[in-house]
């Protein structure tokens, strides 16, 4: 039941089916979970139009019971593998959790997910690879050895201008880098190209190093320098948000000043609907 609160903490109103979707629970022990919490007070029913929505109470934001909650047995069993994972390498690909959970692409980006609500781990993005990581530490040193290993066989080559084809070919012959970088994309020896994600996750470890690319007429070519200090990498601790922007008129910004947003944004939905319903 704790889960489903931290999954309207995230969404803030969301409907039961779409919170058993988060949670990989069925339907109705979804429904069980938001009606116990709402008999606590911790979270509001409302209707919008024909949806019933499910939404965190003002008073249940620093709130967190201690009553037990139920994933799937599945998804369970799963966990317990990828905290497993995480313990042992700490960090882990999506690709990485497809193989060895032999799940698709989707159910292991979920385990993901699942992970992020129960505050067991933290995720980055290395260019459109996803990794999950057991935390912000074991992320950090994950980057560092990265950056480490490419500027090693960049500067042992004599690089002066690098860019992530040639970077890769000289990785396949470079066993430790070999190594480091099929954890977390999909290499092999032998490949004379390479698919889109494995060039774009050596380019940002590229463009963490030595900052901007040059665009050049067979690609992006990256002056070797020093490496910078930072890497700017966003290290998430939560799952992915959505943020709509709204532009308003000014005298309709004006008049909304000091006003609950979020109760105006509920009430255009519910007059939104009314409209599309007639």
């Amino acid at each position: 039941m704790t889960v489903a609160l931290d999954v309207l903490r995230e969404l803030r109103c969301a409907t039961v089916r779409e919170v058993a979707a988060r949670l990989g629970v069925k339907y109705s022990t979804a429904r069980t979970y938001l009606k116990r919490l709402a008999d606590k007070g911790l979270v509001e029913k409302r209707s919008v139009g024909r949806h019933i929505l499910y939404c965190v109470a003002k008073n249940a934001v620093d709130v967190v019971p201690r009553d037990a909650y139920k994933l799937f047995t599945a998804t369970r069993k799963r966990l317990l593998q990828v905290l497993e994972l995480l313990e042992r390498y700490g960090c882990v690909s999506v690709s990485a959790l497809m193989q060895t959970l032999g799940v698709t692409h989707t159910k292991a980006y979920h385990m993901l997910r699942v992970a992020l609500l129960l505050r067991m781990g933290v995720k980055m993005r290395i260019g459109n690879a996803v990794v999950l990581c057991r935390d912000r530490a074991a992320a950090e040193e994950t980057i560092s050895h990265l950056r480490d290993a490419i500027h090693r066989i960049v500067t042992e080559n004599n690089m002066r201008y690098a860019t992530a084809t040639k970077v890769l070919q000289i990785a396949l012959r470079d066993r430790e880098t070999y190594e480091l970088l099929s954890k977390y994309i999909p290499l092999r020896r032998g490949m004379s190209r390479f698919p889109p994600l494995v060039l774009t996750f050596v380019a940002t470890i590229l463009e963490t190093l030595y900052g901007e690319s040059l665009r050049r007429r067979h690609g992006r070519v990256y002056i070797v320098t020093q490496p910078r200090a930072g890497h700017g990498i966003e290290i998430a601790d939560s799952i992915d948000k959505q943020t709509i922007a709204v532009k308003l008129p000014d005298d309709l910004a004006a008049a909304l000043r000091g006003a609950d947003i979020e109760t105006v944004t509920l009430q255009a939905i519910e007059q939104l609907l009314r409209k599309y319903k007639t």
